[in-house]
């Protein structure tokens, strides 16, 4: 973040290892779900007796997979797929698919949602949401899905601009150890928190 010329970018990552600390492993969690966990047939060409009208979704390479935070699974899918809409290599057309794809999936599984919400499930979604998206956006072996920039880390405005919304939604979580103190208005503008139902979760 300090690379990315976040003024604040100690605090902020204090917040991040402090949650990392104290996350609550409530729910079984894949651990590492992304682009590259995915497993998808768009023809059902591996299963009989499927309607081939329906993609099929599955999750390989269980590694990481145990007591997680509850937030941890959906937090790092919707990173990935936020930094995708982010991404100049998407193209508009793809574009929209990659935003339908991303409400389908948040409405689905906030609808299905059984565990407990609540201000600690949307601190650790909004701290998550934001860790990964700055992690993901410099780690230097996934970079080039986000642009064709050369260099590493920080290395253009497009990786600089994925940082710095990750950020906000560091500052929109507030400390970890305080359950009420959400910053907001500091996602105002962001297109990406229309998915997120952050606001009523916090009341539920």
């Amino acid at each position: 973040m300090e690379e990315a010329g976040i003024s604040d970018f100690e605090l902020l990552g204090q917040h991040a290892i402090d949650h990392w600390a104290s996350r609550k492993r409530t729910a079984f969690g894949q651990g590492d779900l992304w682009f590259g966990t995915l497993l998808i047939d768009t023809d059902n060409s591996f299963r009989s007796g499927v309607d081939n009208s329906r993609v099929t979704v599955g999750i390989c390479d269980w590694e990481f997979a145990g007591p997680n935070d509850p937030a941890a699974d959906i937090a790092q899918l919707g990173c990935y797929i936020h930094l995708l809409a982010m991404s100049p290599l998407t193209t508009p057309a793809r574009l929209v698919v990659v935003m339908a794809f991303a409400e389908a999936l948040y409405a689905t599984y906030f609808a299905s949602l059984e565990l407990p919400t609540g201000q600690d499930f949307v601190k650790s979604l909004l701290i998550m949401h934001g860790w990964e998206m700055i992690n993901a956006a410099t780690w230097n072996a996934r970079q080039d899905m986000w642009c064709v920039c050369e260099g590493q880390g920080v290395r253009c405005s497009h990786i600089r601009t994925m940082v710095e919304e990750g950020a906000k939604f560091l500052r929109a979580a507030g400390s970890a150890d305080n359950t009420e103190d959400f910053n907001w208005p500091v996602l105002d503008g962001i297109a990406w928190s229309r998915f997120l139902p952050l606001r009523s979760l916090t009341r539920a």
